[in-house]
């Protein structure tokens, strides 16, 4: 692991993941190199880190397939403090990052996020499509403005708070449904032209937190009915999981995250 790697223009840094023994030296490289997965973690936008043990797990399995994994910190939102769209800014400057890295396969970068990071994910995959090659989300809100507020009251509370302060708003504008449009992936499928990349998602039938409901599976099917109906005919593959759980827990079930792996495999590299 490569640990604490500055990068972009506000003091962030990432850490980065691969096994030296998996490298590879294809045409488009000059020295070994590895196809990539940018990997984002969660937490409501408020809070979470690169660090967190789940996060680290899920680079370690995807390092021991053949992947260098890229883990950025992006600023956190704290009342008027980094409001968005400053962590999409630091996730798309990790993604600027890593096309200059040598190591790094050109053309073969995918993006996994969580929950937040699912939907920082899909942003990048739906407006930068041209340099993502495939995309993989984890109980992601990629509509901020459609989804049953009074049962997933956290979810609502997390983007309020993430909107509030918003493109240069003065607090209490987090329900304004034009700034949570902009900041949801499914207003960027097939943006200015592009094809949205091979798209994977999961989500718990019961997606939750100790009880606490977090993302409903409605994103998801609304995300890929929107990448499938025309003009969109983008690839997208859904996986709806049985049971409790959030995000990145499908790491838990392996037979699942074996799937999520050939995915990745086949799409990425």
């Amino acid at each position: 692991m490569g640990d604490g790697v500055s990068f972009g223009n506000h003091g962030l840094k990432l850490d980065f993941y691969y096994n030296p023994t998996l490298g590879i030296q294809p045409p488009g490289c000059q020295v070994t190199c590895w196809p990539a997965i940018l990997l984002i973690h969660g937490g409501c936008w408020y809070f979470g880190d690169k660090t967190e043990t789940r996060i680290i797990q899920v680079a370690n399995s995807l390092a021991a397939d053949g992947f260098m994994v890229i883990v950025p910190n992006y600023r956190l939102v704290s009342g008027s403090n980094n409001p968005w769209p400053a962590q999409y800014t630091d996730v798309s400057e990790a993604l600027d990052w890593m096309k200059l890295q040598a190591s790094i396969e050109p053309g073969h970068i995918g993006i996994a996020g969580e929950s937040a990071g699912a939907q920082l994910a899909g942003d990048l995959a739906t407006y930068r499509a041209g340099d993502v090659k495939a995309w993989y989300g984890a109980s992601g809100p990629y509509d901020l403005n459609n989804f049953d507020k009074g049962t997933y009251m956290k979810l609502e509370s997390c983007i309020e708070d993430l909107m509030a302060y918003s493109y240069g708003h003065t607090g209490g504008d987090g329900d304004n449904t034009v700034d949570r449009r902009a900041a949801s992936p499914i207003s960027y499928i097939d943006y200015n032209g592009v094809r949205t990349p091979p798209t994977l998602l999961t989500n718990f039938l019961e997606d939750s937190i100790n009880g606490v409901a977090m993302v409903p599976s409605s994103e998801m099917d609304e995300m890929a009915a929107r990448l499938t109906t025309p003009p969109a005919q983008d690839s997208v593959t859904t996986r709806l999981v049985s049971g409790p759980g959030h995000a990145l827990d499908t790491f838990d079930h392996t037979n699942l995250w074996n799937d999520i792996l050939t995915w990745l495999d086949t799409n990425v590299k």
